[in-house]
């Protein structure tokens, strides 16, 4: 029903999306309603996981709206390319839906429509949730969908809309479960090919099985698809912590890993060295120095790790424990020599300490001071050491 195009904003300098009716559609009124309703919807809503909207009006060619550029793909195309998406990153991907979807509901907008297609990615893996041409809010006279008539797309639908109920949060939080199927197997939700066959199955609760999908995805999605939306999670970000539960990524939305050891309740702590004047906590820093932290703190901790596995270079050193030396002096005299025994103790920075210290310092690295991609592959390279 509309178009989108790539253009350019010569008063600004900036590229841009410019959203169009179809010719065959510009002359429906209805279809131009909903158009400006879109429009009004998702300016009202100001989120990084939410397109934007800069501008919208009419024309002599109809109603136009003009969004910010998303360069990348959609979850869609990711799928179509890759198959199945690895656990992480179906999580990571979830948990930004998620909280697009979470504050639209508390701006009184259903969306309605959410599945992969209407998912954008960029290159660095942001997500922005796209489309809300369909979206019901809560203003009765502004919802356009007659009575009993069911809107959206079948495969992602909830049973209670295509039974002809009223769209609401739960239902896109179906919706969402029935995307996170998609990407974690690869394919659709439901296999039958013709409509009356997937109606039934959908309301049925008959759900292609999640092949090769990890144990612990299977009942968060399976909760989030529930036939009952009173059995399913009570908001999309319950849903996706559920799902960042089954998986080792570390975000900054998620609490760090539980410690090895025990350690201080407070989020950020000295790096254990040797024994000396207590150092004061490190204070909140800037998003610049937040920044910062995984080169410092990947070069600074793994020499650290380094020095706790082969303190001398030659073989492992027992981590943890407080030694005692014999140091000899010489006491010079006209004509003694006394030799006497002392002591030094140190103590050495335990390997699972150090692994503590970067968990924590990488759940406070996140969007948008550092990409998630970045933070997983340091997480990878911890657990790899």
């Amino acid at each position: 029903m509309a178009g989108v195009w790539k253009a350019r904003d010569l008063l600004l300098d900036r590229w841009e999306a410019v959203k169009r009716l179809q010719p065959h559609a510009a002359g429906d009124d209805a279809a131009a309603d909903r158009f400006r309703r879109e429009a009004r919807a998702v300016a009202g809503l100001s989120h990084p996981n939410i397109v934007t909207v800069f501008d919208s009006g009419e024309d002599e060619d109809g109603p136009f709206i003009v969004f910010e550029l998303v360069t990348g793909t959609t979850v869609d195309e990711l799928i179509r390319r890759k198959g199945g998406l690895d656990p992480s990153t179906v999580a990571d991907l979830v948990r930004q839906a998620a909280s697009a979807l979470d504050h639209a509901h508390e701006s009184g907008i259903v969306h309605r429509d959410v599945k992969p297609a209407n998912l954008l990615v960029d290159e660095s893996g942001h997500l922005k949730l796209a489309d809300f041409g369909i979206a019901l809010t809560a203003t009765p006279e502004a919802t356009l969908t007659q009575p009993g008539s069911v809107v959206g797309t079948l495969a992602y639908l909830a049973p209670e809309v295509i039974a002809g109920g009223e769209a609401t949060p739960a239902s896109d939080i179906y919706s969402l479960g029935a995307t996170a199927h998609e990407m974690v197997s690869g394919k659709p939700p439901f296999a039958p090919d013709n409509i009356p066959a997937m109606v039934e199955a959908i309301q049925s609760g008959r759900v292609v099985d999640l092949e090769g999908a990890p144990p612990e995805f299977a009942g968060p999605i399976n909760r989030a698809m529930s036939t009952d939306p009173g059995d399913r999670p009570a908001t999309a970000g319950e849903f996706a912590g559920q799902l960042i539960a089954g998986t080792t990524l570390v975000m900054a939305a998620t609490p760090p890993s539980p410690p090895v050891e025990a350690a201080p309740s407070e989020p950020t702590r000295p790096i254990p060295v040797a024994a000396g004047p207590p150092t004061t906590p490190t204070t909140q820093r800037s998003p610049q120095g937040r920044k910062a932290i995984l080169a410092a703190v990947a070069v600074v901790l793994l020499a650290i790790t380094a020095f706790a596995l082969f303190p001398d270079g030659a073989g492992p050193a027992v981590a943890g424990t407080t030694t005692t030396q014999p140091v000899n002096t010489t006491t010079s005299a006209p004509e003694t020599t006394t030799t006497t025994a002392a002591t030094t103790t140190t103590t050495t920075p335990t390997v699972a300490g150090v692994a503590e210290e970067i968990d924590i310092h990488l759940s406070e690295l996140g969007p948008p001071d550092y990409k998630p991609k970045d933070v997983r592959n340091a997480r990878d390279a911890l657990q790899s050491l």
